[in-house]
């Protein structure tokens, strides 16, 4: 084995020429302990410097200084990124399409209707297009979210019936439910916004009329009356609370639509519809012959069915029917004495049975006062006409024994004092002829 032949010398000079740092007498002592090691070898192999090939250092590869980049080799590269193409291949329904800088997928253009005489087809933003052909790219309209058609007609079959399901209305309905449903608003927003954009259609009138007490409320609202108007869902949930309360009173055959559509649409609230019934029908309903009697002139009391719809139907508020029947509950009382209006002259009358039971009075309060009454009117009378003064009459008997007016039992006290004078004259007379009698014999 042969040592490359010494030529530490040049191999020196070339390090140096190499290495603007060296420079050290370390690195002179090591390079030359190298070379006189290498001398050595080669003696001892009968080498010469000669023999050995000469040491050529390597040449550094210059480094380029980093390109820069200006506006025009930015064109130029956007502008070789779109010769180059799309990415990949668009999807079926879709393509691409070069925007500033890079390609973007679009779906496919749709047709336009045509657009003063030309046909328009693509994407027209930001000013008019008339008249030519105008291609480009039309985003597909959003087409929101579909209401099934099974789900919405079996639904409604809850509350309209199977039979229906089959008539022209309820696809007139399902179409205007559906274009609010698309929009955005939910399915009980939808069914509201139906109910108000279907009010004049005739042929949507199975449905509308369902609804006539919505449309009766919205009425008065509008005139100004200060009540609210109900949702659909509200409007079924007190059609549903007033159908139970006539139930549990015997009254189902007024559980309808019809009626109680016609009670909602006067206002009347399903806690107003309670009070009636409870404060005013079941009160006349379970009062005695006598109240019913005089009631009977006032309501319809013998059908139970008429009473009631005369009652939750009418306009009065349940407070004020109550007012009015305490007045003829006394109003009875005084007619089962005997000295009502209707069988005397100046007897008791509807105003003044109804001051009394405002009061306080009842018809077991003025029972037995209106008997005194009826049992003092003829005395009275003729200790008034013995004593010149005018009779108080029933009413003022009334006021002094029910009442308790001050004025009237004055008067009544008055009489009472002459009857017991002329009372004790009488007696006295009658005394002292008994006496003169006694003496003559």
């Amino acid at each position: 084995m042969a040592i490359a032949p010494d030529d530490s010398d040049n191999r020196l000079k070339a390090r140096v020429s190499l290495s603007p740092s060296y420079s050290t007498a370390a690195d002179v002592a090591a390079d030359k302990a190298v070379a006189e090691a290498n001398a050595l070898a080669n003696k001892a192999l009968g080498m010469t410097a000669t023999s050995m090939p000469a040491f050529t250092p390597p040449v550094p590869t210059p480094v380029a200084a980093p390109a820069v980049v200006t506006p025009t080799t930015r064109v130029a590269t956007n502008q070789a990124k779109k010769d180059a193409g799309p990415p990949y291949a668009a999807p079926a329904g879709t393509h691409w399409t070069w925007v500033g800088t890079e390609y973007k997928l679009y779906k496919d253009a749709v047709s336009a209707p045509a657009v003063g005489g030309g046909n328009v087809t693509g994407n027209a933003t930001g000013s008019n297009v008339t008249g030519s052909d105008v291609t480009g790219n039309i985003p597909a309209a959003p087409t929101g979210p579909t209401l099934a058609v099974d789900t919405f007609k079996n639904t409604l079959a809850i509350f309209f019936g199977q039979a229906e399901m089959t008539k022209p209305w309820v696809d007139g309905l399902y179409k205007s439910i559906s274009s609010f449903y698309k929009t955005g608003s939910t399915v009980d927003e939808s069914f509201n916004l139906a109910l108000q954009a279907s009010r004049n259609d005739a042929s949507m009138k199975p449905f509308t009329d369902r609804f006539k007490g919505i449309y009766a409320l919205q009425d008065m609202k509008a005139k100004g009356s200060a009540i609210d108007v109900p949702t659909i869902a509200e409007y079924y949930a007190t059609e549903a609370k007033m159908g139970d309360i006539l139930r549990s009173t015997g009254l189902s055959t007024l559980a309808s639509e019809s009626f109680l559509g016609d009670v909602i649409g006067k206002g009347v609230s399903a806690t107003e519809f309670a009070n009636r019934i409870t404060a005013v029908f079941d009160r006349i309903d379970q009062a005695p012959k006598e109240i019913k009697d005089t009631l009977s002139r006032y309501f319809p009391t013998v059908d139970r069915t008429q009473l009631a719809t005369a009652l939750l139907g009418g306009e009065k508020t349940a407070k004020e029917l109550e007012k009015k029947i305490q007045g003829y509950e006394v109003l009875a009382a005084a007619e089962t004495q005997g000295i009502g209006a209707n069988a005397l002259t100046g007897g008791i009358t509807e105003d003044i049975a109804g001051n009394l039971a405002a009061g306080g009075a009842t018809y077991a309060s003025t029972i037995a006062g209106f008997g005194q009454v009826a049992q003092a009117r003829a005395t009275e009378q003729k200790l008034a006409e013995i004593s010149g003064k005018k009779s108080m009459g029933v009413t003022g008997l009334t006021n002094a024994v029910l009442g308790k007016k001050a004025s009237e039992l004055a008067a009544l006290e008055e009489l009472t004092t002459q009857e017991e004078n002329r009372l004790k004259g009488k007696a006295g007379i009658a005394t002292l002829a008994s006496s003169r009698r006694a003496q003559s014999f």
